[in-house]
């Protein structure tokens, strides 16, 4: 077996520590106010079976099998130790640990792969504070923990010492929690065969591969025939591969190829720009002067130190203690790419799934800057150091920090309004269900929430009649705003609305009374 040349750089415990503290910390300190909506589902599924209010089923989703019954035991754990935390912000708490956790990894690959500790570091602090990256870390969702997961695969393959038992078990995890992960799949096959330090590599990717495909197997055939009734091995992997949101892939990517390189650049620069407008204060602005002094001073540093010719000599000459490590990481990080990028030209343009593939483009990153250093035998000038930091200064001024105002999301500062005019006594009736009736449910956990069924006007009347004598009020959402008669909604409403006010999709909420 060969080793890496770079692999016997030591890590040391305290760089350890602090790398994962302070990633911590900045997670712990930026907790998003805009959620994205499936984290709030997760939320209200969780709390609506420990209530049992639910079924067991509505833990164990085909697409994140695993990360809903997860954060149950967590939020149960929680409640038998005394502490009366919401399952939202338990979710949210628990990711920033979690991405801090990912940060070390990151870190430990960046090391190894150029042996130059001030590039890894730069490195990786240039994928945590990544604009889609810090924003997952600090939102309640299933992928920053599935990206660790395919984080430890990935080390491991680059490891001295590969393991196909560690590699195996943790990619059916990642693919337990997400089924995004299954995308990494090549790109650790193509890891395995590029290995220096893999002799039989086809019986190591063959044993990963049968205990990956095993466990993942096993776990949805035991879900889907404990919760619903399938044994057919057929209608078990249908029931895996559905997508119960309906929504469907593109037949035609030419307007997700146009927005390609915008996509990109906003999953590591990000910006909210209209927000900021709206609300900004001195502590935003203060951020962003800071970040355009570092930025200036950055940009004086690399036109003193650097030198352009022969950092395009590095672009064609590689230094021969990176030789090994460009070979296996380089086809890795390639296929890791083009594997996400092909599949989301077809899945839309959603921020969040484009930190699956932020540790191959900061791995990338790592290879360049490092290669450069190696090659020029020049010592860090902190240029880069410098612009990492404008970069971080620059995503915390303009898109993290304006998204830590509970008003930064429309949807859920309308939720937490309604809670000036909803009670315990409140009864919503919906027809169809949408993200904000989510929302609005989750943030108002006293209100009852039923689906109206098809009767007719003088049966709901005799339920609203019932539940105003128990000193309730009654109001119907959008869906079911529709499945009754105009005249007798004019008839019945109060005058009182509740809406959410967004140009794509705007929902509204009608308070309905008894008939005088």
């Amino acid at each position: 077996m060969t080793s890496h040349p770079t692999s016997s750089v030591p890590v040391p415990r305290w760089l350890h520590a602090t790398v994962f503290l302070s990633a911590a910390l900045a997670y712990v300190a930026t907790l998003t106010w805009d959620y994205y909506w499936d984290g709030i589902t997760f939320a209200l599924q969780i709390e609506k079976f420990a209530k049992a209010d639910a079924d067991v089923a509505l833990l164990f989703h085909q697409n994140h099998l695993l990360y809903n019954a997860l954060g149950y035991l967590a939020y149960s754990a929680m409640k038998a130790m005394g502490l009366g935390v919401r399952a939202l912000y338990l979710l949210q708490s628990a990711n920033a640990l979690i991405g801090a956790a990912a940060v070390l990894i990151f870190l430990r690959m960046a090391v190894r792969a150029t042996g130059n500790s001030y590039v890894a570091l730069v490195c990786t602090a240039f994928l945590a504070f990544s604009a889609a990256w810090w924003k997952i870390s600090t939102d309640a969702n299933a992928y920053i923990a599935t990206i660790l997961l395919i984080l430890v695969v990935a080390n491991n393959l680059l490891s001295e010492k590969p393991s196909w038992f560690v590699a195996g078990l943790a990619l059916a995890a990642a693919m337990l929690i997400h089924e995004l992960a299954s995308l990494f799949y090549p790109a650790a096959l193509a890891a395995i065969f590029s290995s220096k330090t893999i002799d039989r590599k086809a019986r190591f990717a063959a044993s990963m591969s049968a205990l990956a495909g095993a466990v993942t197997m096993s776990g949805y055939y035991l879900c889907a025939r404990l919760l619903h009734g399938l044994t057919n091995p057929v209608d078990v992997l249908e029931w895996a591969v559905s997508n119960p949101s309906l929504k469907s892939a593109s037949s035609n990517p030419a307007h997700a190829i146009l927005l390609f390189p915008k996509i990109n650049i906003d999953a590591i620069l990000g910006h909210n720009f209209a927000l900021v407008r709206s609300q900004s204060n001195w502590i935003e602005i203060t951020i962003a002067l800071a970040a355009m002094v570092v930025g200036v001073i950055f940009a004086i540093t690399a036109a003193r130190k650097a030198d352009l010719g022969r950092a395009a000599r590095t672009l064609r000459e590689f230094a021969p203690e990176m030789t090994e490590a460009r070979k296996q990481i380089g086809l890795m990080v390639i296929v890791w790419i083009g594997t996400y990028a092909l599949f989301l030209l077809f899945w839309g343009p959603l921020i969040y799934f484009r930190a699956f593939y932020a540790p191959a483009i900061s791995l990338v990153l790592a290879l360049a800057l490092g290669n450069y250093h190696a090659v020029t035998r020049t010592k860090p000038s902190g240029a880069a150091a410098l612009a990492v930091a404008a970069f971080a200064l620059f995503n915390l001024a303009f898109y993290i920090g304006p998204n830590l105002r509970p008003n930064a999301n429309t949807r859920v500062a309308s939720a937490r309004n309604a809670g000036k005019v909803w009670n315990e006594g409140t009864v919503v009736y919906f027809g169809d269900r949408t993200e904000s009736d989510t929302m609005f449910e989750y943030f108002n956990p006293s209100t009852n929430w039923h689906k109206l069924p098809r009767v007719s006007p003088t049966d709901l009347e005799s339920k609203i009649a019932g539940t105003y004598n128990q000193g309730g009020n009654v109001w119907l959402n959008s869906g079911a705003i529709s499945l009754v008669p105009a005249d007798w909604l004019a008839k019945h409403s109060s005058g009182e609305t509740l809406e959410v006010d967004e140009p794509n999709r705007p929902w509204r909420y009608v308070k309905v009374v008894p008939k005088e």
